[in-house]
């Protein structure tokens, strides 16, 4: 759930040391590590490690767990262990009562209620597009901040496109998206190929073994951008979604990127419940882009020209300009590109 995922959000943020610090009982940490040991072995996405995760659990408990008595004490060090045991930071062992409390009390979404609840979320931001505008030169210009249900957002990137379409070139503006949902990105990217599918991503979810093959839409009508110059500005702030659409377009070559190398944040997770004190995030779903049969967990998107965040704007504009001052033979549109780099420059 969407609500959840945001509730989450906040409470990972904060200090989970933070909370009550009333001794733990010998046998509710004896019946955390059994429930973690097979919430692993049921969900975790990697399931090479699971063994090898499973047994230092039981090493670390017979030699350092037996010392701990405090809740919140004992999820940091499960949480720190789990992570260099694993060499996953999206292991994350959460105490917090109230928290829990209010997901076990708080009824499942149905699929209709969910989308519902992005749409008013949505709707406070504009769906978290931000920015659309034409340059100086006759380049596009979209920065948007999130990627909401297809559902909630087809029609506002269709007419983005539309209003893009006579271009010279695009840039995309990723520095602050924080992810969301596919198929957006996929569909996004569909306007800068040509109709024959291509397969974008594979998806595998462990809990439910199943493997889904995500590919670029076939219907697009507009094919305007197909062979204009495209540049996707990205940051340490780029995030899960957006950092799949970078990486996918990148590794397509139908993208450069500008900035900073982004988050790291591929594998989906899940929160699972422990007990009535504790929940764990685990990681479920591996994304993997076919061109690398990879991805950018923990590594991040690297950008193919590095810059602060601040100055990615201003290099990738420059860069399409040169792009077009080279595709010209009219010396006075070379003139005029020339002007425009130099107020760029005189920024």
């Amino acid at each position: 759930m969407k609500k959840l995922t945001t509730l989450l959000l906040i409470i990972f943020g904060l200090n989970t040391l933070g909370f009550s610090q009333n001794t733990i009982s010998k046998e509710e940490k004896d019946s955390i590590i059994v429930k973690i040991k097979t919430l692993i072995k049921e969900n975790y996405v990697f399931e090479d490690k699971v063994k090898f995760i499973n047994r230092s659990l039981d090493d670390l408990y017979k030699t350092k767990y037996d010392t701990i008595d405090k809740f919140g004490q004992f999820a940091g060090e499960l949480t720190k262990d789990l992570r260099e045991i694993s060499n996953d930071k999206h292991f994350r062992v959460n105490y917090n009562p109230k928290f829990i409390k209010m997901i076990l009390s708080e009824p499942e979404e149905t699929p209709e209620e969910e989308i519902e609840w992005e749409k008013e979320q949505g709707l406070k931001e504009n769906f978290g597009f931000e920015k659309l505008e034409i340059l100086e030169g006759n380049i596009g210009y979209l920065r948007f901040n999130f990627f909401y249900p297809l559902k909630l957002v087809k029609s506002t990137i269709d007419a983005s496109i539309e209003f893009l379409k006579y271009t010279d070139g695009i840039i995309i503006d990723l520095r602050d998206n924080q992810g969301g949902y596919g198929p957006t990105d996929n569909y996004l990217a569909s306007y800068f190929f040509d109709n024959n599918p291509i397969h974008w991503s594979t998806n595998f979810e462990k809990p439910i073994n199943k493997i889904t093959n995500d590919s670029t839409f076939n219907d697009i009508t507009i094919k305007d951008l197909v062979d204009k110059p495209l540049y996707i500005l990205i940051s340490n702030n780029t995030v899960s979604n957006a950092e799949k659409f970078s990486y996918a377009m990148k590794h397509l070559d139908r993208a450069i990127l500008v900035g900073e190398k982004s988050y790291g944040a591929a594998n989906g997770t899940d929160f699972l419940i422990l007990n009535e004190n504790y929940g764990i995030q685990v990681p479920v779903c591996n994304i993997t882009i076919p061109t690398t049969n990879g991805n950018w967990e923990a590594i991040g998107v690297k950008p193919d020209i590095e810059s602060k965040k601040e100055d990615s704007f201003n290099i990738a504009y420059i860069e399409i300009v040169n792009t077009l001052i080279a595709k010209t033979d009219d010396s006075e549109q070379k003139k005029k590109y020339n002007k425009i780099k130099n107020k760029i420059n005189n920024r």
